[in-house]
């Protein structure tokens, strides 16, 4: 402990692992909470398995005050194993999923251009010249 999922303050999620000693110390370093190092209720592995809630309740508050990037920064700034949990609006936007063609559009009969990941195997190891379409809606292939 901690480790999880944590709400910042706009509205993301940052997903934080600070269960080792190393981690642990880096994390409150992190967080410019050293002193969370000489609590008792921190100071090994099962004492802060005892003090899951507060330790995690802890790390929480911090995350709530920033926002995700601020929060990712910081914790990459450390070595401390984090990253932001990526939306849909996020996954569409990177750009090595972009680049991978890991997003795809294709045209649905009744609701028009869809984005989804594309048929397996990903296009960069098919044939360039096929095209993406969705499945003939059910019922119109008996």
């Amino acid at each position: 402990m901690p480790i999880g999922n944590y709400a910042s303050r706009d509205s993301r999620y940052v997903y934080i692992v600070g269960g080792s000693p190393v981690f642990l110390e880096r994390l409150c370093q992190a967080m410019d909470r050293p002193e969370l190092l000489d609590d008792e209720r921190f100071a090994n592995p099962a004492a802060r398995a005892r003090s899951r809630d507060e330790i995690n309740a802890i790390v929480a508050q911090w995350v709530s005050e920033e926002d995700a990037d601020e929060i990712e920064a910081r914790c990459v700034a450390r070595d401390v194993p984090a990253g932001k949990i990526y939306d849909m609006a996020d996954l569409t936007a990177d750009e090595h999923v972009q680049a991978r063609g890991d997003i795809c559009t294709v045209q649905d009969p009744i609701i028009g251009p869809v984005r989804q990941q594309p048929p397996l195997p990903p296009p960069a190891q098919r044939d360039p010249s096929l095209t993406h379409r969705r499945p003939p809606p059910r019922r119109t292939h008996r």
